[in-house]
């Protein structure tokens, strides 16, 4: 196609056309890429390794990839000791306009043994088998399948937390006709209570204890009630903060819950609650399939590909010893037949990654000299259990083997402190009788002395 053609086929001057393609203009995204601070090229490993912190469970917030940007600008451009490159406001929004598979989303928070739990498979597999065969054995009806759990909230916080992510990722009761009942739960010790597990045996309500560090993605009020709740309530909170000016009180916090709770509950979130847990209806690889595309701990190396001019170029990031000689021979494959462009790319790459690790690995010696010196280990799934009159019974032999063991303790204590009472006491007459004696002895020198000194003045009283 010619140059005249073309023209025609976009309506624009054939100079146009002809100018573009001898590289004497360029477009407007490559003319722009001049006026940032960043390069393409170093833009590019940034969002690599915010997809590989996303993909080892990690995803960066926005104040790690401003570091991160810092550290690249730094390498580049040197400043005085203790000052940082400046970053505009609104930099990451041009970022996720130039690199569109990345996005910004609210985090939601897990605490630190939800976090570090390895999630088995095995596990989850066995929760829903025990689910589903105690629906089969009770004929429990989908109406009649109930999960609880409480919910803390802190009156006039308001919080959130916005991380990067792939931009593809989504991330009292009533008596019904049947005659069992399940109820779906975590195990918290306040919920497996002797009286509590008495009181559902007497009353036919099954109770299915969920495996630990696991509500996050199989309790339906986790998944899909929780979040939703708390996004209404903090926007009454901020409403209140706007018009009232006001601190918030204890009587406004129940009418604020109120309506978050009356705009949460809906018939769509509760549906989507049992859906996505994957219990009504029944489908376990709703929650599995989630699972298997994440990795839980971050593999030792990592191949991280570069594609330059067509090519890619394959760099080892990670521990690996030969990961220099690998860049070098990188760059030196890069260079042959090539213009002196595809070198420049290729250093602005290795310098941008260079710098993210050097920045990454400061942070963890930063980490590790301010943790405790005793390292616990990674936390292991329990399964799934039934609480039933069998489990009572457990929890009551438990409960009376720790009362015989609180009296013994009690009765061990109680003689111990007795005997060291009169241990005390024996001290405190052998001290006494010691005093005595102690001084019988002194009023005898005393008197042995005075008779002595009457002996020299008058000899005759002892004649």
């Amino acid at each position: 196609m010619t140059a005249r053609k073309a023209a025609k086929i976009y309506n624009c001057a054939p100079s146009t056309i002809t100018r573009r393609l001898q590289g004497v203009t360029k477009s407007k995204r490559l003319s722009g890429a001049k006026q940032q601070l960043l390069t393409p090229i170093e833009e590019q490993t940034i969002v690599k390794w915010v997809i590989q912190y996303y993909q080892w469970g990690l995803p960066l917030g926005l104040k790690q990839i401003r570091q991160f940007a810092t550290a690249i600008l730094l390498r580049k451009y040197p400043q005085p000791q203790g000052s940082d490159h400046p970053l505009g406001q609104s930099w990451h929004r041009r970022l996720l306009n130039r690199n569109p598979q990345i996005k910004r989303v609210v985090a939601r928070g897990l605490d630190r043994m939800r976090a570090s739990a390895t999630l088995k498979i095995e596990t989850l597999n066995e929760y829903f088998e025990l689910y589903n065969s105690l629906r089969q054995k009770y004929k429990i009806e989908a109406e009649d399948i109930y999960n609880m759990d409480e919910k803390g909230f802190c009156i006039g916080a308001i919080q959130r937390s916005y991380v990067f992510i792939l931009v593809t990722e989504k991330e009292a009761f009533l008596r019904q006709d049947g005659e069992y009942r399940l109820l779906i739960l975590d195990g918290h010790e306040s919920h497996c209570t002797l009286e509590f597990i008495e009181f559902c045996v007497e009353k036919k309500i099954i109770l299915l204890v969920l495996p630990p560090h696991t509500t996050h993605v199989l309790q339906p009020l986790d998944v899909a009630i929780f979040q939703p709740l708390s996004k209404y309530y903090s926007v009454e909170i901020e409403n209140h903060s706007r018009e009232k000016h006001y601190w918030l009180e204890k009587d406004d916090f129940i009418v604020y819950y109120q309506i978050a709770r009356q705009k949460a509950l809906r018939e769509r979130n509760i549906l989507s609650a049992w859906r996505t847990t994957g219990l009504l209806p029944y489908d376990p690889q709703v929650v599995i399939s989630k699972l298997s595309n994440r990795a839980v701990t971050p593999p030792p190396t990592t191949q991280m590909q570069l594609v330059v001019n067509g090519s890619p170029l394959g760099l080892l990031v990670g521990a690996s010893d030969d990961y220099i000689a690998k860049a070098t021979q990188a760059i030196k494959d890069s260079m042959i037949g090539s213009p002196a462009e595809r070198t420049i790319r290729t250093i602005e790459y290795l310098n941008a990654n260079n710098a993210i690790l050097s920045k990454t690995n400061a942070q963890l010696v930063a980490t590790a000299r301010t943790r405790q010196q005793v390292k616990k280990g990674k936390q292991t799934l329990g399964k799934a259990r039934l609480l039933d009159k069998e489990a009572a019974d457990a929890k009551r032999a438990e409960i009376e083997a720790k009362e015989a063991a609180d009296i013994a303790h009690r009765v061990a204590m109680d003689q111990k402190k007795k005997e060291q009472m009169l241990k005390k006491a024996q001290q405190e007459a052998e001290k006494a009788e010691k005093a005595v004696q102690r001084a019988i002895a002194k009023d005898m020198r005393e008197i042995n002395v005075e008779m002595a000194r009457m002996a020299r003045v008058n000899p005759k009283l002892f004649t």
